[in-house]
This record gives C-alpha cells, sequence and structure tokens, in this order.
C-alpha cells in the first residue's frame, strides 16, 4: 500500500508567470520502483495530462500566463495496471504577472 503520499512545490504560492516550477511527490510503502503522472488544471482549460507515468517523481512546469492552477500526481505500483494506486493534489494556487509584488497586509 502507498502511503505518507505528499506533493510539493519549489516556490512559494505566489509565483510569476514564466518562473519554472518543479513539483515532487514523495510517497512510502508499495511496489518499487513506484511510478508517477502529472496533471495539471487551469481555469480556461480543464485538467491536462502534462507526463505520462514515470519513475522520475519530479517533473517541472513554467506557467504560460497568469491564473489559476492546480496540480495532481496520480501513483502507482510497479507492474500495476491500474489507472492509479493512490493520488493527490495540490489545491488551487495563482500564478501572478511576470513580476512579482509581495501580497499586502491587511
Amino acid at each position: 500500500m502507498i502511503g505518507g503520499f505528499i506533493v510539493a512545490a519549489n516556490g512559494t504560492c505566489y509565483q510569476a508567470a514564466g518562473t519554472p516550477i518543479t513539483w515532487t511527490a514523495t510517497a512510502a510503502g508499495g511496489t518499487a520502483p513506484l511510478q508517477y503522472k502529472y496533471w495539471l488544471y487551469s481555469a480556461s482549460s480543464g485538467w491536462t495530462m502534462t507526463r505520462d507515468f514515470s519513475t522520475s517523481n519530479a517533473w517541472t512546469w513554467t506557467p504560460p500566463q497568469p491564473g489559476q492552477y492546480a496540480v495532481q500526481v496520480w501513483i502507482r505500483n510497479a507492474g500495476s495496471t491500474a489507472t492509479y494506486d493512490a493520488w493527490k493534489g495540490s489545491g488551487y494556487f495563482d500564478i501572478t504577472g511576470t513580476t512579482l509584488s509581495e501580497p499586502s497586509s491587511r
């Protein structure tokens, strides 16, 4: 069984369009080598598979434009033919314009 599954980005929740973001999925258990499939949600196009199953747990994405996005990772055990054995999502996050500004405190 795959457990202890997290998905994390190398940046902050406020990234600028055009800035690469590396997403890393970490899981415990299961039958090695685990396989990872990445999906990206954008408000303009819905869910799109961005990388098919691979034994690499990291994926780098460069946001093309500002907007709201989410990342989802599907994991399966070595030799599995299931659609996925576990999955985890990032939750929604915002990509800002090409220059960053700190959010104002209120």
